[in-house]
This record gives structure tokens, sequence and C-alpha cells, in this order.
């Protein structure tokens, strides 16, 4: 372990007198100053690579991922508010160079870093609610973005907001044939908005007792008359259960 480590600063330190020699024969070159912040980051010299990543924000402010970067290194820092700034920059910059698909990519991972920040360390549940939407909506099949936006509106007191959440933590769930997870989460979103009637729907849906099935049917088509498709699951279900007559005037 002490020789990996060994070995590993110093090509560290080759790379770093590398780009000191670059700079000194280009010293307005944005990459040379951007990679010489990437080296200062990675050994803790962090005022050495806060200097770099400013040096070359100079030369182009729109660089996204130098913004990331400085962000990340605040936040190692703990400089929050600093780290917030240069994400958000980073979010509305606009470089020519990035391909669409690393543009997302890093606005995904600046918008993850800024939630977490203003949930964890600033509790600004406010800022975090809108951060940890934009992740949703770009990696909708996390589960765990929703589990986070939920903590959040608990914080908030936005019960039906939690609701809502949970209603499409559900159909996540339930898109993925994970059945016992999902009447789980419609569950709850039940308890927190008694009233939806597509929560108790989709409850019955993924009951496995016919009987209670039927019931949450019944619950749905009470909230919601005009939903024939829950009529005709309770018919299905007094059917299943020997109910025939019942199940006909359905």
């Amino acid at each position: 372990m002490e020789k990996a480590e060994y070995v590993y600063t110093q090509i560290l330190k080759a790379y770093l007198d590398s780009y000191i020699i670059s700079q000194k024969i280009t010293p307005e070159y944005q990459e040379t100053l951007s990679n010489l912040g990437n080296l200062y980051f990675l050994t803790d010299k962090f005022d050495k690579a806060i200097l770099n990543y400013h040096k070359a924000l100079k030369i182009n402010a729109n660089q996204k991922l130098i913004l990331f970067n400085l962000g990340k290194l605040y936040l190692r820092i703990t400089e929050y508010h600093k780290s917030v700034n240069a994400f958000k920059k980073a979010i509305y910059s606009d470089p020519e160079n990035d391909s669409a698909l690393r543009c997302l990519a890093i606005i995904y991972y600046i918008n993850l870093e800024l939630a977490m920040i203003y949930f964890h360390n600033l509790h600004n549940y406010q800022e975090a609610e809108g951060c940890f939407k934009k992740c949703i909506e770009l990696k909708p099949q996390r589960d765990d973005l929703y589990k986070k936006l939920f903590a959040i509106y608990q914080k908030l007191k936005k019960h039906i907001n939690a609701s809502d959440i949970c209603m499409s933590l559900g159909n996540l769930y339930l898109n993925k044939f994970d059945i016992e997870n999902a009447r789980k989460t419609f569950t709850t979103a039940v308890y927190l908005n008694p009233k939806n009637a597509e929560s108790h729907w989709k409850i019955g849906f993924t009951m496995h007792k016919l009987e209670n099935a039927r019931k949450a049917f019944t619950t749905a088509v009470y909230l919601n008359p005009k939903n024939a498709e829950s009529h005709w699951k309770i018919g299905f279900a007094m059917h299943n259960l020997g109910q025939y007559a019942l199940a006909l005037i359905r």
C-alpha cells in the first residue's frame, strides 16, 4: 500500500511539474490552468486550486466543467454558499464544445450536489425541492430521488405533495414489477391524502387478497364515481369471490 501511494504521489508530482512548465510557456491557456487546478485539488492544495480555477474562468467564465470542479472544491472545504454559487453558474453556462449528453450528466450531478447541500447543510428545503425535482426530470428511474423529495415534503409539511410523490414512486415500482413496494408506497399516499381516488385504486390493483382489493376499488369508486375501470374491477373481484349476482350489477 505504501509503495502504491508513493508511486501515485510521484505521478501526480510529475503531472504537476509538467503543467507548471506549460503555464510558464502559455500563461493564458485555459486548459492548462484548469488541469493545474485539478491536480492541486487532488493533492489537497486547495488555495492554489481555487486560484487556478479562477484564472481559467477569467479567460472564459462559461466553462461548465471548471465551475463544477470549483463547486466540488468549495463543498470539500465546507464553504457551502460559494459552492452553491459555483454550481448555479455551471447550470446556466452553455459552452459550445460540450456534447448534449455530457451537459445533461453534469447538470444532473450539479443539481444533486446542490440538493444535498441545501438539504443536509443549509436546511433550505425549498431550494432542495427544486433541485431534486430537476434530478428526477433527468433521471426518473432513480427511486432514491423520490424518497429524498418525500423527506423534504415531510419537513415542509406539504402532505398533498408528499402523497403525489408517493404515487409517482409507486408507479415506478409497478413498472419494475415490484408489487410489494408499490403497494406500501400507495398505502402511504392514501394515509397522507385519503381523498385521492387514484391511490385507492392503485392499492386495489396491487392487492393479492380479493376481498381487500374489492374494498379498495369500492373506495376509489366512492371518491370518483365516473371511473369506469374501478367499477369493472369491483365486479371482477366479486366474481372471483363467488358473489356473482353483485358482480352482474356492476
